[in-house]
């Protein structure tokens, strides 16, 4: 984990050299070690991460009906706080998620394409991970049923508030952010300034997260 941060904060040090005509290769250089950094922390991440960790708190159930892809709201009555991630649940019958989209308290949406089967009276394995604790007031689905039930399945979608804050999910959240800006440093390096600047403040944030979740390790 040390040498993810110092590799974070080495490409902080990369972007911030005044040499005009290196500009480009510094930020491809810069992107590439997100990139690496990135692989290592999902790793870690994943390791990590457990439904055990959550605390699940039930939102809605809804029939899955069809033929086709069926939508469906689903509503956290009331708005659940702190949410990190959602999770499912299929009864009388397997049900294919094709995409997630979660609302937040303001409205603003937080979308996944999951293409994943969910099976019948199956543990909630699969996940949809936030990077930041949300409070949610609803989730909606697109899906349909698959297998050829008898009954119509039925999806239950839960809301996970982790016990312990997702640093990791954090700072994977803001190398994501600075590869962006990274990027696009590259692609205009006539406008190049504002895009390495907000690429070194989201090193410096996903830094940050770093040294947060090793603390709460030795801790």
């Amino acid at each position: 984990m040390e040498e993810a941060n110092s590799l974070i904060r080495a490409g902080v040090d990369i972007l911030n050299i005044t040499d005009t005509p290196t500009l480009v290769a510094r930020c491809r250089k810069v992107g590439e070690m997100i990139e690496a950094t990135s692989n290592y922390l999902n790793v870690r991440d994943q390791r990590h991460s457990a439904s055990s960790a959550y605390t699940w708190h039930f939102i809605d159930s809804q029939k899955v009906d069809g033929p086709g892809i069926d939508r469906d709201e689903f509503h956290a009555q009331p708005v659940i706080s702190k949410v990190s991630a959602i999770s499912f649940a299929a009864e009388f019958g397997n049900v294919y998620v094709h995409s997630v989209e979660v609302f937040d308290a303001s409205g603003k949406a937080t979308a996944f394409t999951l293409d994943r089967l969910i099976e019948e009276n199956y543990p909630r394995y699969t996940i949809c991970y936030l990077f930041f604790p949300t409070v949610v007031q609803k989730v909606v689905m697109h899906y349909q049923a698959r297998g050829g039930s008898v009954r119509t399945p039925r999806l239950a979608v839960f809301a996970g508030v982790a016990r312990q804050e997702e640093y990791l999910k954090q700072a994977l959240w803001y190398l994501s952010c600075a590869r962006r800006e990274a990027d696009l440093a590259a692609r205009n390096p006539e406008s190049a300034a504002p895009h390495v600047e907000a690429a070194c403040q989201n090193l410096r944030h996903a830094a940050g997260r770093l040294v947060r979740f090793q603390v709460k390790r030795t801790m």
